[in-house]
């Protein structure tokens, strides 16, 4: 019984580790869509701090 519930644990950080990359990106996106006008100041944050994930995120599109 214990393993099933373990799995659903271990599915979350297993999961997330991968995405955690991907969660990079998507907090961009998220602030688009969410605020939309804000948008404009969380670009250039992360233009500052993310520069080499915006690139990535320019490669995926």
């Amino acid at each position: 019984h214990a393993g099933t519930p373990a799995i659903r644990p271990a599915a979350g950080p297993r999961t997330g580790a991968p995405p955690a990359v991907a969660i990079k990106p998507a907090s961009m996106r998220k602030p688009k869509s969410a605020d939309g006008k804000d948008a404009d100041k969380p670009i250039e944050r992360a233009d500052d701090t993310a520069a080499t994930d915006e690139q990535v995120v320019h490669q995926d599109v």
